[in-house]
């Protein structure tokens, strides 16, 4: 019984919010959510930031160690071809 009061209370301070209180509310609603999905939006900013950087030193040490590869690889033919001669 009592919970039914309650929302009859609930109810009666809808009904005496007036319709720019009502619009209000959702104004600051809308402007909290704004901000929080800004920050989301900037911090997720941040993250590929550091993503790019790893992809590029990853790049780069990929292209180091073939470049190390090949360089092995034709000291190694070179040999060949001296020991051949």
């Amino acid at each position: 019984m009592n919970n039914s009061m309650s929302d009859d209370d609930d109810n009666a301070s809808l009904v005496e919010m007036s319709t720019a209180e009502h619009l209000e509310n959702i104004d600051n609603n809308l402007l909290k959510m704004n901000t929080n999905l800004n920050q989301n939006l900037e911090q997720m900013n941040e993250y590929l930031k550091y993503i790019s950087y790893a992809a590029i030193i990853w790049i780069l040490l990929i292209f180091a160690v073939m470049i190390v590869l090949v360089i092995i690889m034709g000291a190694a033919a070179n040999q060949d071809v001296i020991e051949a001669t």
